[in-house]
């Protein structure tokens, strides 16, 4: 009885740090804590390479017709699209492990999608993450996506922003 209460209590703690990192994430606020940062990041480390997230980053996030690679600034209801991040490394470490967050908000600011990815990227290379979404509703959405490369940290990096509006199927 008592390892089932131990083994419980344990379960709370980590919903509770996970509810607060993500609760941190779609607040759109940076916030800084722990002692190893640059005054503007919290500096995550690979091995001996320290990477900031200026070197690997998001450089866009876009939204495309399913198969397309071009891009939409209205869609309707139903149709599937594609949500297309573009993540860059400028950093010297070799495969630097990260979380590619995508996240879909309406209007009134709540998240109607959230979607992640985790992945490493070489050094100076590129990498395309995308992830498919089907809007149910009408009305203006803002594509948010986000490279975390210190999960651990409660930290966020700069977010790239998408507009689109999807408009009633008839």
């Amino acid at each position: 009885m008592n390892l089932l209460l131990i083994a419980l209590l344990a379960s709370l703690v980590v919903i509770t740090i996970l509810a607060g990192v993500i609760s941190f994430y779609l607040t759109g606020k940076n916030v800084i804590v722990g002692s190893n940062t640059d005054g503007n990041n919290i500096v995550p480390t690979s091995g001996n390479q320290t990477c900031t997230y200026d070197q690997l980053k998001t450089e866009e996030v876009k939204v495309t017709g399913a198969g397309s690679d071009n891009p939409l600034n209205r869609t309707y209801t139903g149709k599937l699209v594609s949500i297309v991040a573009k993540i860059s490394n400028s950093c010297l470490a070799s495969s630097y492990p990260f979380t590619e967050l995508i996240e879909v908000r309406n209007s009134a600011g709540e998240t109607v999608f959230m979607a992640s990815q985790n992945t490493t990227v070489s050094t100076n290379k590129q990498l395309i993450i995308s992830t498919s979404w089907t809007p149910e509703k009408p009305g203006d959405y803002t594509i948010r996506a986000a490279t975390l490369h210190c999960p651990q940290c409660l930290s966020y990096p700069p977010i790239s922003n998408y507009a689109i509006t999807v408009l009633d199927k008839t």
